[in-house]
């Protein structure tokens, strides 16, 4: 079975950590697929194991950038917004020695090549992947509202995608789409060796993932700056990621609550520096305005970090506030007060701190493979 995922870059961000996991689950030659699920291990075990027989390929619409990218695609794009280049992957799609059997779509231009190729005479199965519970674009909606309904199966990374944003508009078409759930591997950075806090130095605050506005990051800089009210030595904020649109805004908000020397833009970082800034953390803080899934979240949370959340997207359901993260509901001297509270308490420090990496976790390679088999098997049934 040929599986061909199709994504805008393999850039920084969750739909391209998505495929890169998947890439390395063993599916790409056709191997075993294994993944680790149990969140408290941090070596490497076989895990899980799902049926051989899934060849997995990325199609990238954008040309790679080595420096930046998380890896490199099977397939590079000639340009994000190159219609040649479109054209060229709609054909490859249609021509019968390099057709696959499933293409998986993923955000709105990919949606776009699979439709030339359906103009191009191509019928080959065909699924959209949704990563998030809101649009984000004109664009997005659009193609979308048009697309869902008329895709052989839907996949979503999280139960709120499929509820909030895929269900309403596949019923109010009228139409009967397979929806399933796939939510994301999730690997924690460490289980144990968190640093002691002391009310003697900061609480050190951290966030990673890509720096744009529905992350909402003001709200973090918020509560970073009204823990100096509570906590005696106050906070520091450090963001690691790209800049999609919004790092000036939000430096520019920092500086002038007063909180701009405690606030570290770190830029663009891999694996391993993440794992670093873990280490030397106290608090993961994520106060995003709308979430999917969230991986970030989850891998703080597998982590056995303490995590300050908007209950968005899945968090609302998987986490609960006071038990698993503190939850920010908007009130940000509140939530730092509780922060405060809670971290001046070494017992419920250590108990939420376990009942977060207890958090069970979601096998995203067999799910995958299963959702696969079940859309061709759905085709060939058809013919």
């Amino acid at each position: 079975m040929r599986v061909l995922h199709i994504v805008h870059d393999t850039g920084i961000g969750g739909v391209q950590r998505i495929a890169a996991d998947l890439r390395n689950c063993g599916h790409l030659q056709g191997d075993e697929c294994s993944e680790r699920t149990d969140s408290r291990r941090v070596a490497a075990d076989p895990g899980p194991t799902a049926p051989r027989g899934l060849t997995y390929r990325v199609a990238a619409l954008r040309r790679p950038s080595p420096r930046t990218d998380l890896f490199t695609p099977d397939i590079p794009g000639r340009g994000l917004n190159s219609p040649l280049g479109w054209i060229v992957l709609a054909r490859m799609i249609r021509h019968r020695a390099t057709e696959p059997d499933l293409v998986i779509c993923s955000l709105w231009r990919s949606v776009l090549v699979m439709q030339l190729a359906r103009l191009l005479g191509s019928r080959v199965r065909w699924a959209i992947w949704v990563h998030s519970s809101r649009f984000t674009s004109a664009p997005d909606r659009w193609i979308h509202r048009w697309a869902l309904p008329r895709a052989d199966h839907v996949l979503c990374d999280s139960t709120t995608a499929r509820d909030d944003l895929v269900l309403p508009i596949v019923r109010a078409a009228g139409a009967s789409i397979p929806v399933h759930i796939v939510r994301p591997a999730v690997r924690p950075f460490m289980a144990s060796g968190h640093r002691p806090l002391s009310m003697d130095r900061p609480i050190r605050l951290v966030a990673w993932g890509r720096i744009e506005r529905a992350k909402n990051l003001q709200a973090a800089v918020d509560i970073g700056a009204a823990l100096a009210d509570v906590w005696p030595a106050g906070a520091w904020l450090t963001v690691i990621g790209p800049d999609g649109g919004d790092a000036e805004r939000v430096r520019q908000h920092a500086v002038e609550g007063g909180f701009g020397p405690h606030l570290e833009l770190a830029g663009i970082g891999d694996r391993d520096r993440i794992a670093r800034a873990v280490r030397n953390a106290d608090v993961f803080i994520q106060t995003s305005q709308f979430e999917g899934f969230s991986i970030a979240a989850h891998e703080a949370l597998a982590s056995g970090m303490l995590c300050v959340l908007t209950p968005v997207g899945d968090l609302a359901t998987d986490t609960v506030d006071g038990v698993h993260a503190v939850h920010h509901h908007g009130d940000v001297r509140a939530t730092a007060t509780r922060l405060a509270e809670l971290c001046r308490d070494a017992a419920r420090v250590r108990r939420m701190r376990e009942a977060a990496a207890s958090l069970p976790q979601h096998n995203l390679c067999d799910t995958f493979h299963r959702v696969c088999s079940t859309t061709v098997a759905d085709g060939a049934e058809m013919r």
